[in-house]
């Protein structure tokens, strides 16, 4: 967006629309580093769930759940640690 914005090839109207989302986007948590942004997925009916704590949204296709799987067998650590899920 921003080389769209300063090449001279963009009509000033939308010039214009695109300088103000990105000043409206480095005025964000986005654009801030110090911002904690999780991810991870939630099962729920509602496509946001608001509390004390803050606020979480969905987005996304809505597919269907997997079916549960069986953890993966465990084995111990090749440097003789705590046992490892094999294949992760």
């Amino acid at each position: 967006m921003a080389l769209r914005a300063a090449v001279a090839s963009t009509r000033p109207e939308r010039r214009d629309r695109l300088l103000a989302l990105l000043e409206m986007w480095a005025e964000s948590p986005f654009a801030d580093p110090a911002a904690r942004l999780r991810t991870g997925i939630v099962v729920t009916e509602r496509a946001a769930v608001r509390d004390e704590r803050g606020a979480a949204v969905g987005s996304g296709l809505n597919r269907p759940r997997p079916a549960p799987t069986s953890p993966a067998p465990r084995t111990p650590s090749a440097a003789g640690g705590p046992p490892c899920a094999q294949g992760r």
